[in-house]
């Protein structure tokens, strides 16, 4: 609220109430005469404007003095939230600091991941093709990623073989086309890893060959668990109290913690079934809640750096740093969000 222009309003409305009443005065009064002024007719004249305008600024007064306390509320509140998103913010880099796999630490563990996620990509659709998939072309290379991705989060050790295979099973359905996978693709590599595992145990630190498929899920769980908390909060805040547009500059600094691989594993483990309460859950209808799209996510991934993997076809509508200008859609979704 701006105090200046309603105080100002305030006193052209004060003026205005006293000089009507003040004609008033004049043209019914009979008492009024154009000779001496008398002090005793003026003084009810000023004690009429003194209870009437006094009231009224009276209470103006308690309505400021309410106005100024609600706003000073609100400001405490706006700030608790944004030191508490500040502290979300410094906890995802400590996690992402404290993230490790063998010798790799940091960031760069994004860029093995993504680079380990892509060579097992390449022998997912040698062994699950399209052809035999009986889908069409976008919903097999979703059930691709997909695959891909379930490997690389659970790995394929022994002790993760069955929940695995389970959820791959899920993800083809069709039993033919899951089973010739299995026998040709997933068997293979579960095998492989366990026959280097098997070897590094007789081998000295210096001499063991790496450990391809281990799984990621004690990393990418928690990091991704706490990334959706932090936006989540901040979505989460009443309208009443942050615009859409204050609500994106939050988030907009959190995207700008992470780094090209990152959104780029963000991609992968949100068309997986892992990601589904970023935006791709089919209970999810509320354009609100589409968390992905609705604050540009991924919007920084440039054009070609997940190969054949486009996030258009998933995330159509995120306005992404090589496009000229907003799609229609685009568009008509600004005028949604809250």
């Amino acid at each position: 609220m701006d105090y200046e222009k309603l105080g100002k309003r305030l006193i052209i409305v004060g003026i205005c109430f006293t000089c009507f009443f003040g004609i008033e005065f004049i043209f019914n009064s009979n008492e009024i005469t154009l000779g001496p002024i008398d002090p005793a007719i003026w003084g009810q004249y000023g004690d009429i404007i003194g209870g009437f305008v006094g009231t009224i600024v009276a209470l103006i007064g308690v309505y400021l003095l309410f106005e100024t306390l609600k706003v000073q509320r609100l400001s405490n509140i706006k700030q608790q939230v944004e030191t508490r998103f500040f502290e979300l913010i410094k906890l995802h880099r400590d996690n992402v600091s404290e993230m490790h796999s063998k010798d790799i630490h940091g960031r760069n563990l994004f860029i093995d991941i993504k680079d380990e996620f892509h060579e097992l990509y390449g022998w997912v659709i040698k062994w699950y093709q399209f052809e035999n998939s009986g889908l069409n072309l976008l919903e097999w290379k979703k059930n691709s990623v997909q695959i891909t991705y379930i490997i690389i989060f659970f790995g394929v050790d022994n002790s993760s073989t069955e929940f695995l295979k389970k959820r791959i099973a899920d993800i083809i359905s069709n039993p033919n086309s899951y089973s010739k996978f299995e026998s040709r693709c997933l068997n293979g590599l579960i095998s492989a890893h366990e026959s280097t595992k098997h070897g590094n145990r007789f081998r000295e630190k210096k001499d063991k060959k790496f450990l391809k498929l281990d799984g990621h899920q004690s990393r990418l769980g928690h990091y991704y668990r706490h990334l959706f908390q932090s936006v989540n909060y901040i979505n989460n805040q009443p309208s009443n109290l942050f615009s859409y547009k204050e609500k994106y500059d939050y988030i907009k600094t959190l995207r700008a913690q992470l780094g090209t691989h990152e959104q780029a594993l963000l991609l992968y483990n949100c068309i997986s079934p892992l990601g589904e309460p970023w935006k791709l859950s089919k209970l999810i209808t509320d354009e609100n809640r589409k968390l992905i799209t609705k604050y540009n996510l991924l919007k920084n991934i440039p054009f070609g750096f997940t190969k054949e993997i486009d996030p258009k076809d998933y995330f159509p509508d995120i306005h992404y740093e090589s496009d000229n200008i907003l799609t229609n859609r685009r568009k008509e979704l600004l005028l949604i969000y809250t």
